[in-house]
Order: structure tokens, then C-alpha cells, then sequence
């Protein structure tokens, strides 16, 4: 095993090395190694029974974590398969003490999806928070006004936005006649929140916390919050993205026009190529002060923007590690930010892109 440069912050980046002395493989069937039921027939493999299904199930698995897998073989002298992983760390050692400085024993949680909440309970297990929750709005609220009776008030809530019935915007602008305006609310998205930003706050919402939850970014908010405005990040200036050049993989022709477009009127150039593949060529052909960002669609035909994050981080260019590889799909699902860091993307917007979300993006990438 080798401990490669992270791909992504808070994550990992693993090389696994198997070696045999084996018989080997011809070079013709290493090409079709990874297909269902691909074996190779000669003398010796002849009386060895299998499906020719374990190599595809292999990668199938490693392509499931965001990794990559290789095989290599020389008949007669063995094989080598090489595979690479990123795993996010876990959380700091002072974890408890955190929580336990902040006088944050008890959260509640509202998302119409339990298993969400059944997440977040397992996740927050190891910090000593107790996790409460419910599954639609005035769920939430009634399970705040018992425990208010019971004289043992939350110290946060966690808020689905959009819930069945009773959005989280209104869940939480009923929950701040009961609770008062001390108890910080957060509302968790797997969406844009530009949109509803305004009108959360004026229902008192604090913070927006992404989906997928990890327990590290709800840290993160609640020291935002609890830091004095002069601790707190200033704001994406405006003319943030003026003078910046981007690489964008993009195949739909309409949508790359667009996005042409609005970088345009932000002062900032961009290079549109139609695929992964061209992605990987047009980055390796470059200087490494040629592009500041990539911004990469996800479903592309040739490669995906997944593989093409992956090759990218792992070619020798000076700037492979270090380049910000901004992921972009037209839904924001839990599912989607994970297979994005899992390949060693840096963030992610979900389309129409908003260039107030690429400001934000990119002042947050700068501050890491």
C-alpha cells in the first residue's frame, strides 16, 4: 500500500499494489480482463472451473468507490493489479471536546427521508450529541415545544428544505416563535440555496449545510456562527472571476454557449471541449498557468467527467494535484457530491450554473 498526495481536502488517496508470479495473461485477453464472464482458455486454465466473473465484479466495486483499477501481465513471469482509492479522514481526535466546549449535548433533525435522519444519529454517535428527529415540519416543531417543556432544549436543528407539506423555510420560521432566536437552525440541501437565501433568513435560518452531512461541515458552520464577524470569511467579491480562464467539459452545445456567456460578462475567459477524453488532452497539452479552474459536467459521452477527474489527478502535469476540478450535473443529489470527491473534484454546482455559486465556490477553495 502507498500514501499518495490527496486528491481532495479531507480525503485520502490510497495506491494498492498485487503481485503474483503466476502464469500471466496474453496481451489479447488483458485488453477484455474486466468483462463478465472472460476467461482465457489454454492448458493450464482448461480444468479450473469459474464463470469469468470475479475481475468484473472487482472493478465494478472499485468503479462504485470512485477509484481507479489497472492490470498488468507478461505470460509466464505473473500479473500486477494496481488500484487507487480516496477515503475521507476521519474526524479530528478533539471531536468530543469540541462539542462538549460549545454546550452541545442534544440536535434535532427534519427530513421526510428517516434514513437520512438514522444517518446523521449514526455519524454525530461517536461525539456524544444526541440526536433527535422527525419526519416533516410540524413534526419538528412539535418535538421542540416537548422538549422545552421538559426543560431540555435543543442547542441546534437540522432542517431538510424541501419537505413534503411543510418546507423547511416555513418549518423554521415557526420554529423561531418557540424556541427564540439563540437556538441556531440550519437547513441541509443537496440543491442550490441562492434561490431561497433571502427568504430563509428573514424566516430565521443561520446557516446552509450540504448534502451529503458530514459532521466536519456542521462543525465548521457552528464555529462560522459562533465566530465574531471579524473572524468570518469576507464575502466572494464581485469581480472575483475577472481575468480567470476556464477549461469547461461540457457536451451539450446550448448549455456550454450559455455558460460561454455568463463567464463573459464576469470578465473571465473560458476553453469548451465536448468530453472527457478532450478534457484530459487539452489539460496535459497546457502550461500549468494556462487554466486557474475546470469546471466539468459529470455525463459526457467518450468519458465521463468522473474518469476524467481521475486521469487528471493522476498524470504527471505540474499542476494535476493542485488544479480546482469543479463537478457540474443537473441534479445536486447526495449520491452526485460523493461520486464527485470520491474522484478528487473539488466541489459542486449543480445546472443552471449560478455564477454567485462559482464566486462562493471559489473564494471557499481559496481560503482551504
Amino acid at each position: 500500500m502507498e500514501d499518495l498526495a490527496p486528491t481532495a481536502p479531507q480525503f485520502a488517496h490510497l495506491r494498492f499494489v498485487v503481485r503474483d508470479n503466476g502464469i500471466g495473461m496474453s496481451p489479447d485477453f488483458l485488453k477484455t480482463v474486466f468483462d463478465p464472464f472472460s476467461r482465457e482458455e489454454n492448458s493450464t486454465t482448461s480444468g479450473i472451473q469459474g464463470t469469468g466473473l470475479g475481475m468484473a465484479i472487482t472493478k465494478n466495486l472499485v468503479d462504485l468507490m470512485g477509484g481507479v483499477i489497472r492490470a498488468e501481465s507478461r505470460q509466464g513471469e505473473g500479473s500486477v493489479f494496481t488500484v487507487e482509492l480516496s477515503f475521507a479522514l476521519p474526524a479530528s481526535l478533539d471531536e468530543g471536546d469540541f462539542w462538549s466546549r460549545r454546550g452541545i449535548s442534544r440536535i434535532l433533525v427534519a427530513d421526510d427521508e428517516e434514513q437520512v435522519c438514522l444517518d446523521i444519529r449514526e455519524m454525530m454517535e461517536d461525539t456524544g450529541v444526541q440526536v433527535a428527529y422527525a419526519t416533516d415540519g410540524p413534526s419538528a416543531v412539535d418535538e421542540a415545544e416537548r422538549a422545552m417543556a421538559r426543560g431540555e432544549e435543543f442547542h441546534a436543528i437540522l432542517l431538510d428544505w424541501k419537505m413534503p407539506g411543510q418546507s423547511g423555510v416555513d418549518t423554521a420560521r415557526q420554529l423561531r416563535k418557540k424556541v427564540g432566536r439563540e437556538i441556531p437552525i440550519l437547513v441541509l440541501t443537496a440543491y442550490d440555496w441562492s434561490a431561497i437565501q433571502e427568504e430563509a433568513v428573514a424566516a430565521g435560518v443561520d446557516a446552509f449545510l450540504p448534502k451529503p452531512f458530514f459532521v466536519s461541515t456542521f462543525r465548521q458552520a457552528l464555529e462560522g456562527l459562533a465566530a465574531g464577524p471579524e473572524d468570518k470569511a469576507a464575502p466572494a467579491p464581485e469581480d472575483a472571476l475577472k481575468g480567470l480562464f476556464f477549461l469547461v467539459a461540457e457536451d451539450n452545445e446550448l448549455n456550454a454557449e450559455i455558460l460561454r456567456e455568463m463567464l463573459d460578462m464576469e470578465g473571465a475567459r473560458c476553453e469548451v471541449v465536448s468530453n472527457g477524453q478532450l478534457a484530459v488532452e487539452r489539460f496535459l497539452e497546457a502550461p500549468p498557468d494556462k487554466y486557474d479552474m475546470i469546471l466539468m459536467d459529470v455525463q459526457m459521452p467518450v468519458m465521463d467527467g468522473y474518469e476524467a477527474t481521475r486521469r487528471i489527478r493522476a498524470c504527471g502535469h505540474p499542476r494535476a494535484k493542485g488544479i480546482p476540478i469543479v463537478a457540474m450535473t443537473a441534479n445536486a443529489f447526495a449520491e452526485d457530491v460523493r461520486h464527485a470527491l470520491d474522484a478528487g473534484m473539488n466541489g459542486h454546482l449543480s445546472k443552471p450554473i449560478n455564477m454567485d455559486a462559482v464566486r462562493e465556490l471559489l473564494g471557499r477553495l481559496r481560503e482551504a
